[in-house]
């Protein structure tokens, strides 16, 4: 396959990366991982595990979409919004938001707790007695 582009280019099983100074960096397990590029877009779409991460980027937004064991996680974004969204557990969590409101929305044991609000409250409810 040949990929085609104005900037430096990346394939990762068939699939090109257009940016400008973009590096993978494979391993011996099979893990790929795209770190960075100087265009501040840094995306890692599959590895050969089935594993795919997304780190960083200059911007600050890191965004992990899919994994083979089903964990879906969004650590980071740049509007400083962490959110956890899935996960095969069960477990979903809302760990941070810009607003300063901290939320753990559910988990597979059933408790539901509402850490923080921006009004500085603190509540916590719980599902099961």
């Amino acid at each position: 396959m040949e990929c085609r582009g104005s900037a430096a280019v990346v394939g990762i099983h068939g699939i090109c990366i257009h940016g400008i100074d973009a590096r993978l960096l494979a391993s011996s397990s099979g893990d790929a991982r795209l770190l960075a590029s100087s265009s501040g877009d840094a995306r890692l779409l599959a590895s050969s595990s089935g594993d795919a991460r997304l780190l960083a980027s200059s911007s600050g937004d890191a965004r992990l979409l899919a994994s083979s064991s089903g964990d879906a996680r969004l650590l980071a974004s740049s509007s400083g919004d962490a959110r956890l969204l899935a996960s095969s557990s069960g477990d979903a969590r809302l760990l941070t938001s810009s607003s300063g409101d901290a939320r753990l929305l559910a988990s597979s044991s059933g408790d539901a707790r509402l850490l923080m609000s921006s009004s500085g409250a603190l509540a916590c409810w719980r599902l099961r007695c």
